[in-house]
C-alpha cells in the first residue's frame, strides 16, 4: 500500500493528474485518510472541483469518526479554501468554516487548522465587504501561523493586511507591504498552488487601485514563474491579467485572444467568479468595436451572477443611447450587486471605482491642457481639422481550419451552444440607435436567452414608433 501511495505522489509531483486518479481507483482496500487527501489534490488538478471538495468532505467525516477533531477541522478548512479561491460562492465557504469551528470546540491550544480557518475567514469577510472582521481574522492568522511556523496562513493574513491598509487610505504603505508579500511568494516558502493564487491577489490589488505599472511587473513575474509550477486556475488567471494589460496597451487582437484562452482554462474550476473573465472579454470586444460580441460576453457574465459594469453601461453608450447608459449606472449604484471581485472588493459605498488612481503628470506635460477624446464612433481628425472617413471593420470570420472566437465563448459562457445564424453573415451590424431602436440590454439579454431555448429569433426591443427590427448577427 505504501508503494501505491508513493506512485500516486510521484504522479502528482509531475502534474499527471489523470494517472494519479487511475492509480487511486485501482488501489485495493478501503480508501483511508492518505488516499482521500491524495484524491483531493488529484481531482483539483484534473479540473474536478466537486470531486476535490467531495474528497475533503469524506476525509472530514473519517477523521471525526477517528476522534481527531484537529484533523477534521483541517479537512473542513481545506474544503473552504478550495471553494474560496475559485468559485466566488461565499455561502458554502462560510458553511465549511463553521464545520471546522465546530470540530475545534473544546480544543484549547493553537492548531494549524485554526490558523487556516482564520486565513479563510479573512478573505471571506474581505470579499464580502466586512473589513473590520477581515482585519481581526488577519491578525489571528498571522499570530497563530507565526507561532506554529506555518507560512500559508501568515501569507494570507499579511496580504489581506496590505489590502486593508490601502483601503484605509495609506496607499503607498499598503503597496509597499504588497511588494513584500510578493517577494515572499517568489522565494518558494509556500506550495505552488498557494503561491500562484496569492500572486494573482497581488496583481488584483495593484489593478484595483489603478497602479497598472506595478500590476504589469508582477504579471511578468507570475508569467515566468508559472511555466513548470502552475496548475489549476493559475495559468488562466495569469492569461487574464495579461489580457487586462493588453486591453490598455494593445494590440486588441492579442488581448481578445488571451481573454478567450483564459475563459477556456478557467471554466473547469470557476463558478460565479467565471463572470470576471467574461466581463473582461466583453470590455475588450467593446474597445475593439465589436458591439454584438461584447453584448454576448456581458450577457454570459450576468448569467453567472456577475455584474458586468461599467462595461454594460459603456455598451449602451457605444450604441448611441446615453439615457440607457445612465439608467444602467443608476441601477448599479442604487442596488449594487456585491460580487466577490478580487480587484474591487465591495467594501466602499461606491464599489465600482478604484479607491485611488495615479494622476501625477510628468514635468514635460505640466501646464498643457488635457486632450479631449472623440465621441465613440467618430473618426480621428486630420492635421487640417477635418475628420477622416471612418474605416470599416474587417470581417471576423475565422481562419480556415480554426474555430470562431464566438463559438469558443459559447462553450465557455453560459453553456447553451452557439448563436443562431443570421442573414447578415459575418458583417458587423449597425448599432440599434442607428436603426432607430431603443437600446435595452436587459430586454435584449432576455430575448437572447429565449432564442437559445428555441422560442424565437433574437431581436432587441424596438421603440413603439419604430417598425419591426431584425436581431443582431451574433
Amino acid at each position: 500500500m505504501a508503494q501505491e501511495w508513493s506512485d500516486v505522489s510521484t504522479a502528482l509531483a509531475h502534474g499527471e493528474w489523470a494517472r494519479a486518479l487511475t492509480l487511486l481507483d485501482a488501489a485495493t482496500g478501503p480508501e483511508g485518510q492518505v488516499a482521500l487527501e491524495l484524491r483531493a489534490q488529484a481531482a483539483y488538478g484534473a479540473g474536478d472541483l466537486e470531486g476535490c471538495v467531495g474528497a475533503w468532505e469524506r476525509l472530514y467525516a473519517v477523521r471525526l469518526e477517528c476522534a481527531d477533531p484537529a484533523g477534521a477541522a483541517a479537512a473542513a478548512a481545506s474544503a473552504a479554501l478550495f471553494l474560496l479561491i475559485d468559485t466566488g460562492l461565499m455561502a458554502p465557504v462560510r458553511g465549511w468554516v463553521a464545520r471546522a469551528g465546530r470540530a475545534l470546540e473544546g480544543v484549547d491550544e493553537p492548531t494549524g487548522a485554526g490558523a487556516m480557518m482564520a486565513a479563510v475567514l479573512t478573505y471571506e469577510r474581505f470579499l464580502s465587504g466586512d473589513v473590520d472582521a477581515a482585519a481581526r481574522h488577519a491578525r489571528v492568522a498571522v499570530a497563530v501561523g507565526s507561532e506554529l511556523g506555518l507560512s500559508l496562513p501568515v501569507a494570507f493574513g499579511r496580504l489581506a493586511q496590505a489590502r486593508l491598509t490601502i483601503l484605509d487610505g495609506e496607499v503607498e504603505q499598503g503597496l509597499a507591504l504588497l511588494d513584500e508579500v510578493g517577494s515572499t511568494l517568489m522565494s518558494g516558502e509556500l506550495e505552488d498552488l498557494a503561491s500562484g493564487m496569492l500572486m494573482c491577489e497581488v496583481i488584483c490589488a495593484a489593478q484595483g487601485v489603478g497602479d497598472h505599472e506595478r500590476a504589469r511587473e508582477w504579471t511578468v513575474v507570475m508569467d515566468e514563474w508559472r511555466g513548470e509550477r502552475g496548475f489549476g486556475t493559475i495559468h488562466g488567471r495569469c492569461r487574464l491579467h495579461k489580457a487586462e494589460l493588453l486591453r490598455q496597451s494593445g494590440p486588441g487582437s492579442a488581448a481578445e485572444a488571451e481573454a478567450l484562452a483564459a475563459c477556456a482554462e478557467l471554466r473547469p474550476w470557476m463558478r460565479r467568479e467565471f463572470g470576471w473573465p467574461l466581463t473582461e472579454l466583453g470590455t475588450i470586444r467593446l474597445r475593439r468595436g465589436d458591439v454584438s460580441g461584447a453584448m454576448e460576453a456581458f450577457d454570459a457574465a450576468e448569467h453567472h451572477g456577475w455584474a458586468p459594469q461599467p462595461g454594460a453601461a459603456l455598451l449602451a453608450l457605444a450604441c448611441g443611447d446615453a439615457d440607457a447608459a445612465a439608467r444602467e449606472i443608476a441601477a448599479a449604484l442604487a442596488e449594487p450587486a456585491h460580487v466577490p471581485s478580487k480587484e474591487q472588493p465591495p467594501s466602499a459605498s461606491c464599489g465600482w471605482l478604484p479607491c485611488w488612481r495615479r494622476r501625477r503628470r510628468s514635468p514635460r506635460c505640466a501646464g498643457t491642457p488635457r486632450r479631449r477624446l472623440p465621441h465613440p464612433g467618430t473618426s480621428p481628425r486630420r492635421p487640417d481639422g477635418s475628420r477622416a472617413p471612418a474605416a470599416r471593420r474587417p470581417s471576423r470570420s475565422p481562419r480556415p481550419g480554426s474555430s470562431s472566437p464566438r463559438d469558443t465563448l459559447a462553450g465557455h459562457g453560459n453553456g447553451r451552444g452557439t448563436r443562431p445564424s443570421s442573414s447578415t453573415g459575418s458583417r458587423r451590424p449597425s448599432s440599434p440607435a442607428a436603426r432607430g431602436a431603443s437600446w435595452d440590454r436587459r430586454s435584449h439579454s432576455s430575448a437572447t436567452r429565449t432564442a437559445q431555448r428555441g422560442r424565437g429569433p433574437r431581436r432587441p426591443r424596438a421603440s413603439r414608433d419604430s417598425g419591426p427590427r431584425t436581431g443582431h448577427a451574433r
